[in-house]
C-alpha cells in the first residue's frame, strides 16, 4: 500500500515539527502555510524550559530537550544556549510555591536548585536585594533563531519528499463524516487521507466549519527590546511572577515584558521598566530599541489541546502559544500516536474532552 497522505496545515514551530516527525515515518507529508515560521513563532524569542507548574507541561519539555540540545546538527547555523531560567520571589511566602516548583522538576529527574537571595545574586549579580529565593533550572536555555529552526524542520521534511505550498487553506472538505481533502484559496483542492490543524488562531475558523468548537482566546503580547545593553548584563532569563514582569538578554540587547493586564502602549512601556527595574538593578540606563507584538492563543488552562476531533482523520494541535517551542518536538510525536492509533496518560491529559470536566489544572507559569 502507498503510504497514507497526510496534510499538515501551518508551517510554524508545530507544524513544522510534526512535518518533520511524519516524513521520517515514511509518511507522505504536505505542508500547506504562505509562509514558514511566521505568525507567533516569529515573535518567539527562542526559550526552552522545563520550569511549568503542571508536571504534563514539564514533562513535554524533558522529551523535547535532546532535539533541542542537537539543533546544530540540523543546522549549524543555529545553536542551544544553556544560559538557565531564574524564577524569583520577594515574599516569604514565595519560598513554598518554589519549593515545591523544584521538587517537581526532580520528580521528573530534571535537575533543578532552590536558591536564597545571596545565592540567586550571586548567578545574576543585578538582582535586587528584594529578592528573596529563586528556582533555578541550568539544563533551561534558548534556541537562537526560532525562525530559522521552523525552516530547517521543513527542508529536512522536503529532502525526504515531502511537500510545502505557499498558499491559504479556505476550507476542509468531507466524504461523509470522514475528511477527504482541504481546498484553496483560488479554487484548487487538494486530497487527503489525515489532516493535522497546527495553525494558531486560525485553528478556531477553519475547524469551525466542521462543527468542531475550541475553547481558544486571544492574548496580547508585547516584547520591549533594549539596546546597548553590557556584555554579562544577566545572562539567565530572569521572571518575577509576583512582579509580573520577565526578562532575558540576547547578545547586546535585553527583551522585557509586563505580563500583567493588557494596557495600552505607552502604559506598556513604562509598566515593563518599573516592573524590571524592581527586580533588576541598571534596568533603567538601558536605551529604547522597539516593541514586538502578536497574539497567543491560548486555552482556559493554558495547557495545549493535541487530540482528534471532529470528522474522522482530524487532529489538532491548539492552544501552544506561550510554548509551543519548546514542546514542538514531544507534540509531534504525539500527533504520529494519534494518527496510528496510540493512546498515552500524556494525550488524555491533552485532549479537547478534558475541558468536560469541572477543574482543569491551570498552567499558572506561562510568561
Amino acid at each position: 500500500m502507498p503510504p497514507e497522505r497526510i496534510t499538515v496545515v501551518g508551517a510554524g514551530i508545530v507544524g513544522a515539527a510534526v512535518a518533520d516527525r511524519l516524513s521520517a515515518l515514511g509518511a507522505d507529508v504536505t505542508v500547506i502555510d504562505p509562509a514558514i515560521g511566521q505568525g507567533i513563532t516569529a515573535l518567539c524569542p527562542g526559550g526552552v524550559r522545563h520550569q511549568w507548574s503542571n508536571r504534563e507541561t514539564a514533562e513535554l519539555v524533558a522529551r523535547s530537550l535532546p532535539f533541542f540540545e542537537g539543533v546544530s546538527e540540523l543546522d549549524p547555523g543555529l545553536h542551544f544556549d544553556r544560559c538557565g531560567y531564574l524564577f524569583v520571589t520577594h515574599r516569604a511566602e514565595g519560598v513554598q510555591a518554589l519549593s515545591e516548583l523544584v521538587e517537581q522538576q526532580r520528580a521528573l529527574g530534571i535537575p533543578a536548585e532552590l536558591l536564597d537571595g545571596p545565592q540567586a545574586k550571586k548567578l545574576v549579580p543585578r538582582l535586587r536585594s528584594s529578592v528573596v529565593a529563586a528556582s533555578y533550572g541550568p539544563s533551561d536555555g534558548f534556541v537562537s533563531d526560532p525562525i530559522r529552526l521552523s525552516q530547517a524542520l521543513i527542508q529536512r521534511a522536503r529532502s525526504r519528499g515531502t511537500r510545502w505550498l505557499p498558499q491559504q487553506v479556505t476550507s476542509i472538505q468531507l466524504r461523509g463524516e470522514a475528511v477527504c481533502g482541504v481546498e484553496l484559496a483560488g479554487g484548487a483542492q487538494l486530497p487527503c487521507d489525515q489532516l493535522v490543524v497546527a495553525a494558531g488562531h486560525s485553528n478556531q475558523e477553519l475547524l469551525g466549519q466542521v462543527g468542531v468548537q475550541l475553547p481558544l482566546r486571544r492574548e496580547e503580547r508585547r516584547l520591549h527590546y533594549l539596546k546597548r545593553t553590557p556584555p554579562g548584563f544577566c545572562r539567565p532569563l530572569v521572571a518575577s511572577l509576583e512582579q509580573r514582569w520577565a526578562g532575558k538578554q540576547l547578545g547586546g540587547a535585553f527583551y522585557h515584558s509586563y505580563l500583567g493586564t493588557p494596557v495600552g502602549s505607552e502604559d506598556f512601556l513604562e509598566l515593563s521598566r518599573q516592573r524590571g527595574a524592581a527586580v533588576l538593578d541598571g534596568l533603567e540606563d538601558l536605551e529604547h530599541d522597539r516593541v514586538v507584538q502578536g497574539q497567543y492563543s491560548s486555552t482556559p488552562d493554558h495547557q495545549a489541546i493535541v487530540d482528534r476531533v471532529g470528522p474522522s482523520g482530524l487532529t489538532v494541535c491548539a492552544g501552544l502559544s506561550g510554548h509551543g517551542l519548546m514542546i514542538a518536538p514531544a507534540v509531534a510525536e504525539l500527533v504520529s500516536q494519534l494518527l496510528s492509533g496510540g493512546a498515552s496518560p500524556l494525550l488524555q491529559a491533552l485532549s479537547l474532552q478534558r475541558f468536560a470536566a469541572p477543574a482543569a489544572r491551570d498552567e499558572r507559569a506561562v510568561i
